[in-house]
């Protein structure tokens, strides 16, 4: 059987393809290992291989007897609902109450933001996707529990603006298409191939980490996985990945009112812009950033083994006995946890206790996908790390 083959731009190809590769590129073996995949961010681009030596381009996906490389998943996410925006002010008015900059869905299909208080702390995590055609506007997805209470948020904010706020919940869904093999992260992801992309209303990369999965809106009565060829429906595995690479998602992971935006990762999730003007909760945020003193974030637990009965908030210690934060969520063997810094930082061994019960031992690692240079704090602690 042919099978389409995809390219690791960051490893190097395995001894076993370089003949062919050699072969296929004209080029020495030793080149082989030099291949290049150029990126894109556009869901349905191509990109395209090069050989260095040469300057000599071909197609990014060929085909050819081997095996593939990628394996998509689909997941409907029944604890997402949508919330749509429409009329003249639609942009304006988000543009005063999120932490992104909403000007950017001009030319990108969809961002990631927040919704904060006052005292700037997380209220609602939310993606935002630019809605085309006879009425054209905005769809805010949200956790299920409280798509009510945002929209009693937004029209507090209303007031005389042009615009229409319209539960669309029952009407649409939210589908989370990933690699299974988080391994692969660092991979642009191989393009979606529809046999009917028109029973699809958006499909794109997941703004937050776009090595990570696409996100699809579709009817309640489509059948994402039959629309889209060569995916596979799970259930019940798309809050394990997450965990596993360490992404937040919903009220579990991101409590109203008790958490803060940048403690969440909101900024390595291209969730924030500092420079956009004022929106909600904008002061301490700002202030914060520009400070570079965050002493604790979300990070991704790998328990010893699975382990029933652990709560939200249960302490986590680390080798030395000293508290050093508190669980959020836990899925089988993975889960999210905010971690003090400077004490699981090069001390990776923790343990999830309740009360003096000890409940597991655990492990916590730092994301591919963070910018540590970007960060006072990480950067302090990489460094020392590394000279000891």
């Amino acid at each position: 059987m042919l099978f389409a083959l995809r390219l690791n731009p960051s490893r190097q190809v395995r001894p076993f393809l370089r003949p062919l590769f050699s072969q296929f590129f004209q080029c020495k073996p030793k080149d082989s290992s030099r291949l290049s995949a150029t990126k894109h961010d556009s869901p349905t681009s191509v990109g395209s291989l090069g050989c260095v030596n040469q300057n000599f381009q071909q197609t990014r996906s060929f085909v050819t007897s081997s095996v593939r490389w990628f394996r998509l998943f689909c997941e409907e996410l029944e604890n997402r609902r949508l919330v749509k925006l429409t009329g003249p002010d639609v942009l304006p008015f988000l543009q005063g109450l999120v932490t992104n900059d909403v000007r950017r869905l001009e030319n990108e299909p969809s961002l990631y933001c927040m919704v904060l208080n006052s005292q700037g702390r997380v209220l609602y995590d939310i993606l935002l996707y630019k809605v085309e055609g006879d009425e054209p506007g905005v769809l805010l997805e949200c956790n299920s529990d409280v798509s009510a209470e945002l929209i009693s948020t937004l029209q507090k904010y209303k007031l005389r603006k042009k615009l229409k706020l319209s539960d669309v919940g029952d009407k649409l869904r939210v589908v989370s298409i990933f690699n299974k093999d988080s391994d692969l992260l660092s991979s642009d992801l191989p393009p979606l191939n529809f046999n009917d992309e028109t029973k699809v209303f958006f499909h794109g990369l997941d703004p937050r980490i776009k090595t990570f999965a696409y996100r699809v809106v579709a009817p309640s009565s489509v059948n994402v996985v039959e629309v889209v060829n060569d995916c596979e429906k799970v259930k019940g595995v798309y809050d394990g990945i997450r965990y596993k690479i360490g992404l937040s998602e919903g009220t579990v992971d991101l409590p109203p009112g008790h958490c803060l935006p940048l403690e969440s990762n909101l900024v390595f999730l291209n969730g924030v812009t500092f420079d956009k003007g004022c929106y909600v909760g904008q002061e301490l945020t700002a202030r914060t950033h520009h400070t570079g003193v965050i002493r604790k974030r979300l990070m991704p637990l790998v328990l010893s083994s699975d382990t029933a009965g652990i709560k939200t908030d249960a302490t986590v210690e680390n080798s030395s006995g000293k508290a050093c934060g508190k669980v959020r969520n836990v899925v089988g063997r993975h889960g999210l946890a905010l971690l003090r810094l400077e004490e699981v930082v090069g001390k990776p061994d923790l343990i999830i206790k309740d009360g003096d019960n000890l409940i597991a031992e655990a492990k916590t690692v730092i994301p591919d996908w963070w910018n540590v240079e970007s960060d006072a704090i990480l950067a302090k602690i990489t460094a020392k790390k590394q000279s000891t």
